[in-house]
């Protein structure tokens, strides 16, 4: 059976961690993408994480990912499978910008 993608979450960059996405106690997820949209006019650097549910995110124990992101662009990570309980998260400096993921549960 096909898998048909829906968004599993959308939130604005934050310059603390904000919560995109948790995955449900009993099953993992599909993450088909994950879209980081930079309009600003310089360059940003968006850090990606993935943590408990329980769990607090920093530069330490879960920051999977730091993606400078050029001016007027986007980047878009593709195929992630997430275990049970893990919470996607997102930070950057600038207030400019969204992250998007898709994908099936």
């Amino acid at each position: 059976m096909a898998l048909i993608p829906r968004r599993l979450g959308s939130t604005p960059f934050s310059t603390g961690v904000a919560d995109v996405y948790t995955t449900p106690t009993s099953s993992r997820t599909l993450v088909q993408t994950l879209f980081i949209t930079n309009p600003n006019r310089t360059t940003i650097e968006v850090n990606v994480f993935l943590y408990t549910g329980g769990g607090t995110a920093n530069t330490v124990n879960s920051r999977l990912w730091l993606f400078p992101i050029p001016p007027n662009n986007a980047l878009e990570l593709a195929h992630l499978v997430l275990e049970p309980q893990l919470r996607v998260g997102v930070q950057s400096a600038s207030l400019h910008g969204m992250v998007t993921l898709e994908g099936a549960e």
